[in-house]
């Protein structure tokens, strides 16, 4: 070993001692009652009803499986909108974690740093694409990912590129000799636009005008392009 790679060593030996690790926290879960616990009131993070029923879905799915923080006095330090959603699907009880070895002001900054940090990370579209395909070719309730269907149809469709003629779409000559088609939807999505029809409609156009607009099947809350006359 040089003495350049043995320096290297050394500092960051000396860096390793100098971080003050927590006590492992995993051997301190317990189940504590939801009306021993108390929502923290200065909470800047705001949850609404349709992100804690996503998150109710979320743990009759998986389990309650991200214990809830919160300090001795049972002062909620992360968690609030899980315990909404705990509530919601009638849990007497929910592990927790009590933080005891940080200060009053550490434990203030770790309640924001829990939510800020998170929104700092971004998606891979491609590789989110092919998640999301692999859960759909085994039927699985995506939404329950917290995504919703037109996002997930949007996103797939984007990876995927514009949509173009298939083998049986030819474009005739003249279009006044051809009749009228009649489209109808459910859950459309215009990959070109980028714009969402909701609920049911039924579309009159001209083969050459429309083409063929992408109708979408739901099957347990989830969509998937499918094209239909």
């Amino acid at each position: 070993m040089d003495q350049k790679q043995s320096l290297k060593n050394s500092q960051a030996k000396t860096a390793r001692n100098s971080i003050k690790l927590p006590p492992r926290l995993i051997e301190h879960v317990e189940y504590v009652a939801t009306g021993q616990l108390r929502a923290y009131r200065r909470n800047a993070r705001k949850h609404s009803k349709n992100q804690i029923g996503k998150l109710a879905r979320g743990i009759k799915e998986f389990g309650f499986v991200v214990p809830v923080l919160a300090d001795s006095d049972g002062s909620v330090i992360a968690g609030h909108g899980r315990i909404l959603a705990a509530e919601i699907l009638g849990l007497e009880e929910i592990p927790v974690i009590r933080i005891n070895h940080l200060t009053k002001a550490q434990i203030q900054a770790l309640r924001i740093a829990d939510n800020r940090l998170a929104e700092l990370a971004e998606w891979d579209d491609e590789l989110l694409t092919i998640e999301f395909q692999d859960l759909l070719e085994v039927d699985f309730d995506v939404e329950i990912t917290g995504f919703d269907a037109p996002e997930i149809d949007l996103l797939i469709e984007s990876q995927e590129g514009p949509v173009g003629l298939g083998p049986g779409d030819a474009i005739p000559d003249r279009e006044a000799d051809l009749p009228p088609v009649t489209l109808k939807c459910v859950f459309a999505v215009s990959s070109r636009r980028g714009r969402l029809c909701r609920g049911r409609r039924t579309m009159t156009t001209s083969p050459l005008r429309g083409a063929r607009m992408p109708c979408v099947r739901h099957a347990h809350g989830h969509a998937r392009a499918r094209f239909a006359r």
